[in-house]
């Protein structure tokens, strides 16, 4: 049997702010609140295997 692979998080730093001075409809849809960290599922961590290599 092969280990269970740790969950990789989102990387926030990957992607501009939702609410960013740069673009000019952000402020029509960015968020007004913080967002929701959900925790994460056993589906999340566990998900379909499809042989040895990447999907």
């Amino acid at each position: 049997m092969s280990s269970q692979a740790g969950y990789t998080p989102r990387d926030w730093g990957s992607h501009p702010p939702y609410l960013s001075p740069e673009y000019k409809s952000t402020p029509l849809r960015a968020p007004g609140k913080p967002l929701v960290v959900l925790p994460q599922s056993l589906s999340e961590r566990t998900g379909p295997v499809y042989g040895q290599n990447a999907v």
